[in-house]
């Protein structure tokens, strides 16, 4: 006579406990590869994008994009041509601009070209603009003419492999919206005080202030998420990497300058 076996209550619970630990424990670990991978994709992307602009300056007599006032096409709305625009010819992928994890929603800002209308497009990667340094706050203030790619011939640029052409940037705003939309001139370059957006600064940590732009270092304006802590970066020479914020901040912000 065959017996029957079958899973006591006790027995169930216990098998039940072991699953539940198990994926406790897992989960971490898997959250943490799905992480990693979405940040070797966006440093893809950011790669990717700044090969897009070696191209642009390659046909522009040397010269990296700048932001021009031209009528709109399709039944654009915007007449400012951002470098998103400028580079896409090069890049032909719309997707390239979109970091992997940038899910923040974005207001309907007024496009370049009107197909782009009404889709609110994740641009997470912004180009290199001049920004405020304690160099030029130490000259009278105002932005820094020896910072930022914008219009600038690649001739200027003194150490190609250490100056950042563009930067990942996908702040939150007080409403929990982004303005940095494909094709919109809103959040389009990395400009004066906004290195408050880069990622990896925290906002509660005060010693990262700087000191002409305090004001815009406090919540509710949170910087970019980026990844582990840190953002990714396209260089003048081509190549790319992740920095967190302390390392783009040191030394006045040296990554961004052109002659150093």
């Amino acid at each position: 006579m065959k017996s029957k076996y079958a899973f006591t209550l006790i027995e169930l619970l216990v098998v039940i406990a072991i699953i539940a630990i198990l994926a406790a424990l897992l989960f971490p670990v898997f959250a943490r590869a799905r992480e990693k991978a979405n940040q070797t994709a966006s440093l893809s992307n950011v790669r990717q994008l700044g090969t897009g602009l070696l191209l642009y300056a390659n046909d522009a007599d040397s010269c990296f994009p700048l932001e021009t006032d031209e009528p709109p096409i399709n039944g654009g709305h915007s007449n400012i041509k951002t470098y998103d625009m400028q580079i896409l010819p090069y890049v032909k992928n719309l997707a390239i601009f979109k970091s992997p994890s940038d899910g923040i929603p974005r207001y309907n800002e007024d496009v370049w070209d009107g197909q782009l209308n009404n889709k609110k497009l994740n641009r997470s990667y912004t180009i290199t603009n001049q920004l405020v340094t304690q160099a030029s706050v130490n000259k009278g203030g105002g932005n820094d003419s020896n910072t930022g790619i914008l219009g600038v011939n690649d001739s200027s640029v003194e150490r190609p492999s250490e100056t950042i052409g563009l930067s990942e940037v996908w702040p939150i705003n007080p409403d929990g919206q982004c303005d940095n939309v494909v094709g919109a001139f809103a959040g389009a370059t990395l400009l004066g005080c906004d290195t408050w957006k880069l990622a990896g600064r925290d906002p509660k940590d005060h010693s990262q202030d700087f000191a002409p732009c305090a004001g815009m270092f406090a919540p509710p304006n949170q910087p970019t998420r980026g990844y582990f802590g840190r953002g990714g970066y396209a260089f003048i020479d081509g190549h790319a990497t992740y920095f967190a914020y302390n390392q783009v901040r040191n030394n006045d912000w040296a990554f961004y300058k052109l002659t150093k």
